[in-house]
């Protein structure tokens, strides 16, 4: 008896701590991602390991929004090292539907990268204004 007490009570621990541990996981996630993109702007990683480092730090932040899909911190960090392989298209949808939730300064001014990146310098001055 007192062994399936043991684990009712430990299944049911699980269970609440579920989400958390999906947060936590998260949010070592997103700290990746920006040590990541820190590492390839500092210079600390180049060449063929830069781009290597940013397709990791891009499956890390598509984690992270899975798990925070309401936290805007993971659309910054799936955007930004989108921009930096030449992938703005795909950054310039994951920041438009961050901002129709909610503007933000951060979610802007990298829209508005995106859009420069993609040669529309008319909408990204009209972001960067934003």
């Amino acid at each position: 008896m007192n062994t399936v007490v043991k684990l009712v009570g430990t299944a049911a621990l699980l269970v609440l701590l579920g989400p958390e541990w999906q947060a936590w996981r998260a949010e070592h996630a997103l700290a990746r991602v920006e040590r990541s993109v820190d590492d390839v702007l500092a210079g600390r990683v180049g060449g063929t390991a830069a781009v290597a480092t940013i397709d990791a730090a891009i499956a890390d932040a598509d984690r992270a929004r899975a798990a925070l899909p309401d936290d805007p911190r993971t659309a910054l960090a799936a955007a930004l090292p989108r921009i930096m392989l030449a992938r703005a298209g795909e950054a310039r949808a994951i920041l438009e539907a961050a901002i129709a939730a909610g503007e933000r300064p951060e979610l802007t001014l990298n829209l508005g990268r995106a859009l420069a990146a993609e040669g529309d310098d008319g909408a990204a001055q009209a972001a960067f204004l934003r």
